[in-house]
């Protein structure tokens, strides 16, 4: 198996490599030691993606919590509290 550079992987390519593998663990007709490095891949591929989703919902909390800021300067309603019927 050549070196793979997790780091330098998309979300999509790291998912996508990582369910190769897990089929291919899955099999159960790998040799221990291509086994134990393809479990090593898949783990530091999972923690690869577990990294860039929490970055991306840093990023979409950091947006929102923008969005209410910027909101709330314009004297604007946050979007909770209107009323969709027009009743308040």
């Amino acid at each position: 198996m050549g070196k793979l550079s997790v780091e330098e992987l998309s979300f999509e390519e790291a998912l996508a490599k990582l369910e190769e593998l897990v089929e291919k663990i899955d099999t159960g007709d790998l040799p221990l030691a291509e086994a134990l490095e393809t479990f090593k891949l898949a783990t530091d591929l999972s923690e690869h993606c577990a990294r860039l989703l929490k970055e991306a919902e840093a990023s979409v909390e950091e947006l929102a919590a923008d969005t209410d800021a910027a909101d709330a300067a314009a004297g604007g309603e946050d979007e909770d509290d209107v009323d969709p019927f027009g009743d308040s």
